[in-house]
């Protein structure tokens, strides 16, 4: 984005004085601009990186999940073994629900839509 400020006037020396000024300060306010915009890019970056570990972390979990179902499938276990079986599958779930709510208070409300004049 740039900004470029355009100001009239008749004093000649003023208006030098004035236009040099604000030229310094608009380059200034590019260069302000380019940084902020090189930094949102950053943080942009950082959260994709950031949902791409989360998925695969997702991902993991329910994979994991469904191995020691399936390897547990016709297993006759004693009820110290299920104990701990149900104990992974809460843990498991537990650990899902807490990526869930993490994401949840972490992500900002999509803005509202725009409203539809009416004719």
């Amino acid at each position: 984005m740039r900004i470029d400020v355009h100001i009239h006037h008749h004093d000649d020396e003023f208006r030098d004085d004035v236009i040099e000024t604000l030229e310094a300060l608009g380059v200034d306010l590019n260069k302000a601009l380019e940084a902020l915009m090189a930094t949102l890019q950053e943080v942009l970056d950082l959260v994709t990186a950031e949902g791409t570990k989360e998925d695969s972390i997702i991902a993991l979990l329910n994979g994991v999940k469904q191995q020691l179902a399936d390897a547990l499938a016709n297993a006759n276990l004693s009820l110290e073994n299920q104990a701990k079986v149900d104990a992974v599958f809460a843990g498991l779930t537990a650990n899902a629900g807490k990526l869930d709510a993490a994401i949840a208070a972490n992500t900002p409300p999509a803005p509202p839509a725009p409203a539809t004049p009416t004719p």
